[in-house]
């Protein structure tokens, strides 16, 4: 009551009652998204999409709407900016390859980071994608610093406009679980939200990964910078309030399809162009 009642509704501002978390749409605008990110997309954008499996329901959903999207089916291992990192620089290295003529093509890049621990040789220390597991006590896995991450997408960037600097690049984070971990003595706890310090300074695997994407955007140098979209806190975050974010499909770790619709209605509604030009944003 009183002065708490008349904090405006903004963005700064967490919502004070459960039922402001009742209208999924409704709660995206008005509490969530970036009002200052102007309209960069229209229905003639061409979409290329890689990441994790939440990267692969984008796309499947921005098809169904009539947009055209190129997703980049990769192994699980190129969850990591490390590998990403790997992973687009051979790219812009190999410019006849048919995964970077997608890119060309591109006009919005849209990543999905998934997971931070990675996969180290025991001897040497160099990163692999996969270890073999006929002898898996060659290696050891680790959830990268903020720091290395933080530079492993500042890379990606670079290598990104490398291919195509004409390219928008936006980040999201994937809010599907980790699945496993041989780090730590739970998965859950693997994938929580707490930073730890170890050694050196470290962080269970999504709160490393946001931070560094914070990070690598207060970093980036250069004409249009790469673009945040907040999926990961709409899924963990509404959904922590709202419930029935995962599951539907009654896989505990698959997003319901109710909230991949919302987030991209959200995103295609703030950041969409009309076929006349006209934003069509709302508010």
């Amino acid at each position: 009551p009183g002065a708490y009642d008349i904090v405006p509704r903004v963005r700064t501002v967490y919502p004070r009652e459960n039922g402001e978390f009742a209208d999924l749409d409704r709660l995206i605008d008005e509490f969530i998204v970036d009002k200052a990110v102007p309209p960069f997309f229209g229905r003639g954008t061409r979409f290329f999409t890689q990441g994790s499996c939440f990267a692969e329901n984008l796309n499947t959903t921005l098809q169904s709407l009539g947009y055209r999207s190129y997703y980049n089916q990769m192994i699980e291992a190129l969850n990591s900016p490390v590998a990403n990192a790997i992973y687009l620089s051979e790219l812009a290295s190999t410019r006849d390859h048919a995964v970077a003529g997608e890119l060309r093509a591109a006009e919005v890049f849209i990543l999905t980071i998934g997971v931070a621990p990675c996969w180290f040789l025991k001897a040497t220390g160099q990163f692999v994608f996969e270890p073999n597991l006929r002898r898996i006590g060659d290696y050891v896995q680790r959830t990268l610093p903020v720091a290395e991450a933080r530079d492993a997408l500042l890379h990606t960037f670079k290598m990104v406009r490398q291919i195509n600097p004409a390219m928008k690049i936006v980040l999201t984070l994937s809010p599907v679980p980790l699945g496993r971990t041989f780090e730590f003595h739970s998965a859950i706890v693997a994938d929580a939200l707490e930073i730890i310090p170890l050694e050196p300074l470290d962080a269970l695997s999504k709160a490393s990964l946001r931070a560094a994407i914070h990070e690598a955007l207060q970093a980036y140098e250069g004409d249009d910078p790469p673009f945040y979209f907040p999926s990961f806190e709409i899924v963990r975050w509404v959904g922590a309030h709202r419930g029935e974010a995962f599951g539907d499909d009654g896989l505990p770790r698959h997003v319901s399809k109710h909230y991949v619709e919302a987030i991209i209605r959200a995103f295609i509604r703030n950041y969409g162009i009309d076929a006349a030009g006209a934003s069509a944003k709302k508010g």
